[in-house]
């Protein structure tokens, strides 16, 4: 019941704000809109399950089955009204979104889900020399879905777990910046994340990481060299029997895993700009877990990247290559994953006469990926699975604020048979989507700058205050770079 009423207000905020943003939008100060979006999709795959049911090898107490979901194809809708604030003074810009994704299957009406997005953002220009940035981020839904909610260029190679799974996800970050001298810049940020996740196996499982960073950058003509340290507290835990999160303490008869630790990265980072739309970057460090419960071991791994990015007069294109030592919350463990991912926005030739602002777009990420669960308990890995990710989406754009995009997505999770015990299991699942979006009004106030760019020059940064736009970048030219 409490539910239904939370449901019924925010679909009755989100009515009045359709009422209220034409005589509220000025784009002086502040202005306030109404965001739309209605998407009709296909998958193969309702559920990501495997393409036979399988029995899970760690069947948790209380299950009502231990075999995985049944593979099913549907047809499906989701309607997302919501609505974004935007506010700016002489030294700050803030943004406030709402959205309510309601998402509807044609045959399997128990996939059926109500999700929320709430996010703020703000900068602040501190002094002539320093400046912040902060967020705020709360949203809810089912992992099924989660992949479609960022741009095609911006998907996110990672396991998911199998079967509908609900998420609460919260962040909170901070970044300051402050310019030594023009060629010295320090860099500190503070994060808070916390996920909790429930499936279908009365499992409840939570992940909280709260962070911090300190960094120093040297610049020269082309090359930049940077040091980073890195230090978070994570507190991973599963639950096995079903109970309404936040985690209250485990009854004798139910048994609860804990993995508490402490995790340090240290990083050294070269970057060089080859010509005027180019940049390279290598990285290099090492990651130390130091567990907090007793009889567990310290596990040190080696960290490595590199990346190439082209920034063209209008989009971006990246490959980079990567390992990396990261706890994941939806899955609560500490995982090792070696990856390799290409992404790009570009524009397209046709329906524009001016090259320098096209309508019509193509994003892509194609990604493959290998991830091993680490052990805190003997330091070794040995559960892994792999996967692969081709996102692709045909947008069209002849307006700031519509766009009408057709997308498909295709992923493919291949897991050993260790990994069954962390609900994690085999799947492949293929989707198709026709979506358009509109903002009204359509001119915004003001938007948060985008400042932390990778080329040397900051060619690719959104300049602020008084700063001159570089040679090339989009405040020169008078483009706007998809972000």
């Amino acid at each position: 019941m409490l539910r239904l009423v939370r449901e019924r207000v925010a679909l009755g905020v989100c009515l009045g704000i359709v009422g209220l943003a034409p005589g509220l939008a000025r784009a002086d100060d502040w202005s306030l809109h109404v965001l739309g979006n209605g998407v009709t999709a296909w998958t193969d795959n309702v559920f990501s399950a495997p393409d036979e049911r399988q029995e899970l090898q760690n069947c948790p107490p209380g299950a009502m089955t231990c075999l995985t979901p049944e593979k099913a194809p549907d047809l499906y809708y989701q309607i997302r009204p919501g609505a974004l604030f935007s506010y700016q003074t002489s030294r700050t810009i803030h943004e406030l979104e709402y959205v309510l994704d309601g998402t509807f299957y044609t045959v399997h009406d128990e996939a059926w889900s109500l999700a929320h997005h709430v996010a703020w953002r703000g900068f602040f220009m501190t002094s002539p020399r320093s400046e912040l940035t902060t967020g705020v981020m709360y949203q809810t839904g089912q992992t099924h879905t989660f992949a479609l909610r960022t741009a095609a260029n911006a998907t996110d190679v990672n396991a998911m777990l199998g079967g509908a799974v609900e998420y609460v996800q919260g962040d909170a970050t901070q970044g300051w910046s402050y310019a030594l001298s023009r060629s010295l810049r320090m860099v500190q940020g503070t994060r808070a994340r916390r996920v909790e996740t429930s499936d279908g196996f009365n499992t409840i499982s939570t992940g909280t990481e709260i962070g911090t960073n300190l960094g120093l950058d040297r610049s020269w003509r082309a090359d930049s060299l940077g040091f980073t340290a890195d230090a978070s507290f994570v507190d991973l835990a599963k639950l096995e029997d079903k109970v309404i999160v936040p985690l209250p303490p485990p009854p004798d008869d139910k048994q609860i895993v804990t993995n508490r630790s402490l995790d340090v990265k240290l990083t050294a980072t070269w970057r060089r700009d080859i010509g005027e739309h180019w940049t390279g970057v290598l990285d290099g460090g090492a990651v130390i877990i130091v567990p907090v419960e007793a009889g567990e071991k310290t596990a040190v791994q080696p960290a490595v990247g590199g990346q190439i990015s082209y920034f063209p007069t209008w989009g971006s294109a990246g490959l980079h290559v990567r390992r990396n030592v990261v706890p994941d919350l939806y899955i609560s463990q500490h995982t090792i994953s070696d990856e390799a991912t290409l992404n790009f926005w570009l524009p397209l030739p046709w329906l524009s006469d001016d090259p320098t602002s096209p309508t019509l777009s193509l994003q892509t990420t194609l990604g493959a990926q290998r991830t091993q669960i680490l052990n805190l308990e003997t330091g070794a890995t040995g559960q892994s699975f792999n996967l692969l990710l081709a996102d692709v989406a045909l947008d069209w754009n002849p307006a700031d604020a519509f766009h009408i995009e057709v997308r498909g997505q295709h992923q493919r999770q291949a897991v050993n048979a260790m990994a069954m015990e962390a609900d994690i299991f085999d799947f492949t699942r293929t989707t198709v989507v026709l979506s358009m979006g509109i903002r009204w009004p359509e001119r915004v106030a003001a938007k948060v700058p985008v400042r932390g760019g990778l080329r040397v020059d900051r060619t690719d940064v959104t300049p602020v205050g008084d700063e001159t736009p570089a040679a090339g970048s989009d405040e020169a030219t008078g483009v706007q770079r998809p972000r």
